[in-house]
């Protein structure tokens, strides 16, 4: 593939990308990564750019041998936001030999609706539970002392 056509496929994609290369310089950065992680950020070292313990260890595996990783972490900016993270290795591309990839999956409306879903079924069962012991109450009530009135 022509590498403007792989640039403009990597530019329309909604998860942010970056390409680095041994030095954990950022090579290439799509659209998402420069909207999230600043226009400026080609050129520049992984480690300025994202300054997440976790991705910079995952990174460092795959720079030293290991085929990929896949990292979740939270980033507070304006609000939490949560990422899956996936670093693969290019080694046996022609073009990227030696470089990594990193792409990072917004999973924050996922992880909401996860906590909207949980609170749902909490708060449905605490308002069953309620009416519920009323009548085992009062069964037990019918059952026991009441039971010849």
């Amino acid at each position: 593939m022509e590498t403007t056509t792989t640039t403009a496929i990597l530019h329309v994609l909604p998860d942010s990308v970056l390409l680095i290369d041994a030095e954990k310089q950022i090579l290439v950065a799509n659209i998402a990564a420069k909207n999230f992680l600043g226009d400026r950020i080609e050129g520049g070292t992984l480690t300025l750019a994202l300054q997440h313990p976790n991705i910079l260890d995952a990174v460092n595996e795959v720079l030293n041998g290991a085929e990929r990783r896949q990292v979740r972490i939270s980033l507070f900016d304006s609000a939490r936001r949560s990422f899956d993270v996936q670093i693969a290795s290019l080694t046996g591309t022609t073009q990227y030999e030696g470089d990594t990839v990193l792409i990072m999956h917004d999973m924050t409306s996922v992880q909401n609706a996860e906590q909207m879903r949980a609170d749902s079924i909490a708060n449905v069962s605490h308002e069953l539970r309620s009416p519920l012991s009323s009548l085992v109450g009062f069964i037990e009530t019918l059952r026991g002392p009441a039971r010849n009135d």
